[in-house]
């Protein structure tokens, strides 16, 4: 059993005068409270945040960078439409193990996928 639902990532980071863009699939969690984050401290950046796996985190400058997300994981999706979230933390690899995994807050779990779908979605 993987938590989580199964998602389309897009990570895009102007750099200079081009642009960076990557996409995957992954899958989300969702986290329930927010907490001190590994970028901006205490300071609150929103209720529409994203935790990535450590990989990805230790490997780019993402802290503050926008991630788009979309759900496509089926029944469990609540909308297919991509939301737009700010990287702010870095996920714990249990939670996290694969580089496409994410934690959202909740605010933005639920704005894509039904709050359920994270505790039965099959490997």
């Amino acid at each position: 059993m993987h938590t989580g639902i199964k998602i389309f990532i897009t990570l895009a980071a102007i750099c200079s005068l081009f642009s960076i863009s990557s996409a995957a699939i992954g899958s989300a969690s969702y986290f329930e409270q927010h907490t001190s984050s590994v970028c901006f401290g205490d300071e609150s950046r929103g209720v529409d945040v994203v935790a990535v796996n450590p990989a990805v985190f230790n490997a780019k400058d993402v802290c503050g960078k926008q991630m788009g997300v979309t759900c496509v994981g089926g029944a469990k999706c609540k909308s297919t439409k991509k939301i737009m979230v700010k990287i702010v933390n870095v996920c714990p690899p249990h939670i996290c193990p694969r580089d496409d995994d994410i934690s959202l807050s909740k605010e933005a779990f639920t704005k894509i996928a039904d709050i359920n779908a994270e505790k039965n979605l099959p490997d």
